[in-house]
């Protein structure tokens, strides 16, 4: 069973990613890095010279691909989970866990990277209309991982370690239910990560 990363852009897939398959011991797989690799292209020459309906075939390509590798952690690009069919496929291979900061954080590490390597990152109306569009897709994951913003990258490897023990059969179902205690009282006290009126 795999276990799929989805989340908006700059939420921290890739970096979660490769922490947790160390943790877990199992490969690691980034899907934009797989197309990119096989493709001989980065992501954004690939939406300049081809455009996003080529991309997404590329990357539903990939995916299926991935999937029939053994067990892996694989972090997905940020639009896949908006695809129906790519959602269904990792629904019915795997668990999906979606890594959920704030808008409010997600804009600001955006604002902090290159904006030439997000080709759907044009201006700060785009990413909040784009985030919205793709909210009711990440919140039909299995797993919802709230992220806050000082939580460090090892914070959220532990958060999803934690939520997913009890799919797995692992043996951190203690810890997955401390957390759960912990972000309802986050939640009972501010405002929930994933709403979209954060972003100030």
């Amino acid at each position: 069973m795999h276990i799929f990363l989805i989340g908006f852009m700059g939420s921290g897939k890739t970096t979660v990613g490769s922490r947790l398959a160390d943790r877990l011991e199992l490969p690691w797989i980034d899907l934009d890095a797989e197309i990119e690799l096989r493709n001989e292209q980065t992501i954004p020459e690939i939406f300049a010279r081809h455009g996003e309906e080529t991309f997404r075939k590329l990357e539903h390509e990939s995916l299926l691909e991935a999937v029939g590798r053994p067990q892996a952690v694989i972090a997905t690009g940020g639009g896949l989970a908006a695809q129906e069919r790519g959602l269904d496929v990792m629904q019915e291979t795997g668990i999906t866990v979606w890594i959920n900061p704030s808008l409010a954080t997600i804009v600001r590490r955006l604002a902090d990277s290159a904006v030439g390597q997000r080709p759907l990152f044009q201006d700060l109306e785009q990413v909040k209309a784009l985030y919205r569009r793709r909210l009711p897709f990440y919140r039909r994951c299995r797993v919802h991982v709230d992220v806050g913003a000082s939580d460090s990258p090892q914070q959220v490897v532990e958060g999803v370690v934690a939520a997913i023990a009890p799919m797995i059969g692992g043996s951190d179902s203690r810890a997955s239910q401390s957390r759960t205690a912990q972000s309802r009282t986050a939640q009972s006290e501010g405002q929930r990560p994933g709403d979209p009126s954060c972003a100030t």
